[in-house]
C-alpha cells in the first residue's frame, strides 16, 4: 500500500510541475492594430536609433508643426522596437516628436494626447 502511495503522489507532483511549467504561446499571426490586445512590454519608439519607453504622462504642451512625424510601423506588442519610428502598440497613424528640453525624450499623440517617452536609459529602474 506504501508503494502505491508514494507511486500516486510522484504522479500528482510530476504533473503538478509539468502543468506549472507551461509558458504562455504568443499568437504568430498577431494583428499589431488589433487594440484589444493587451501589451506585454512597455509602450515605446524608436527614434535617432535610440529607445524610449512611455512614462505614461500626459503632456499639456504645444509641439512645433515641424518636428512632427508619423510612426512609420508597428510592431507586435510582445516585441520592442527596432526600426526608426516603429511602436510596438496598436496606433499606426500616430504622430510623434523628438523635444530638447534639459533632457531629450519624445511625445507620441495617443488618443489626442501628447504622452512622454524617455530614453530608456534615462529611465530609474
Amino acid at each position: 500500500m506504501k508503494k502505491f502511495t508514494i507511486l500516486l503522489i510522484s504522479i500528482l507532483l510530476g504533473i503538478f510541475i509539468i502543468g506549472c511549467d507551461q509558458k504562455k504561446e504568443v499568437p504568430e499571426n498577431e494583428d499589431p492594430n488589433d487594440s484589444s490586445v493587451q501589451w506585454d512590454r512597455r509602450p515605446a519608439i524608436l527614434v535617432d536609433r535610440e529607445l524610449y519607453l512611455s512614462t505614461g504622462e500626459i503632456l499639456s504642451i504645444e509641439v512645433d508643426e515641424s518636428s512632427i512625424r508619423t510612426v512609420s510601423s508597428v510592431t507586435s506588442s510582445h516585441l520592442m522596437p527596432t526600426k526608426e519610428g516603429e511602436i510596438n502598440f496598436p496606433f499606426p497613424e500616430a504622430k510623434y516628436a523628438k523635444m530638447t528640453v534639459e533632457t531629450d525624450y519624445v511625445v507620441v499623440m495617443v488618443e489626442e494626447k501628447w504622452e512622454k517617452f524617455l530614453r530608456e536609459k534615462d529611465l530609474k529602474p
